[in-house]
């Protein structure tokens, strides 16, 4: 959330966008310390953070622990057995944040309950979508639909780069 969010937005503002009596002297050496070791700052209204890491945090660990608790409870034992030995990168990849701090997963959901309540159901509606082409035997738009989010997923996620050394900004503020 963002400043003033704790108190529910009501904190009165100034003129830097903060509540009074926030110092934005203190921001920006927050923000330098941040861009020191590496990371990307960018400010947005704190509705739109709430949404945007629902969908690409929040959510994802819920799709994953999904994803485990239906592996496991195949109805078949032998199948769910089978299904174990055989998980390789696929399923490491896809389960790996289900499978994690399940504090901080309850966490998410808890603080963050109705962008990740939409998300969740603007995901379940893109699976029934891939279920129904599945189940109508739609191949064609699957592998139609299969090709974007292949053309998509870069938008995410950027190819690896090496890593830069840390260091200040350029003067353009690129490193």
């Amino acid at each position: 959330a963002g400043v003033g969010e704790a108190a529910g937005g009501q904190l009165p503002r100034q003129l830097g966008g903060g509540p009074v009596g926030f110092d934005v002297r203190r921001l920006q050496q927050v923000r330098d310390l941040a861009e020191l070791v590496g990371a990307r700052w960018l400010c947005c209204d704190a509705n739109q953070h709430d949404r945007a890491v629902a969908l690409i945090s929040h959510m994802p660990v819920l799709v994953s622990a999904a994803l485990l608790e239906a592996a496991d409870v195949e109805a078949d034992g032998a199948t769910a057995q089978l299904a174990r030995q055989l998980a390789s990168s696929g399923f490491a990849d896809t389960s790996r944040i289900g499978g994690g701090n399940p504090a901080l997963g309850t966490l998410m959901a808890r603080h963050n309950r109705d962008a990740v309540l939409a998300a969740l159901g603007r995901y379940r509606q893109h699976i029934e979508a891939l279920e129904q082409l599945v189940q109508q035997q739609r191949w064609g738009e699957l592998e139609q639909r299969l090709s974007r989010c292949q053309q998509l997923r870069p938008e995410f996620l950027p190819p690896a780069t090496a890593m830069e050394p840390p260091g200040p900004p350029a003067a353009d503020g690129r490193r």
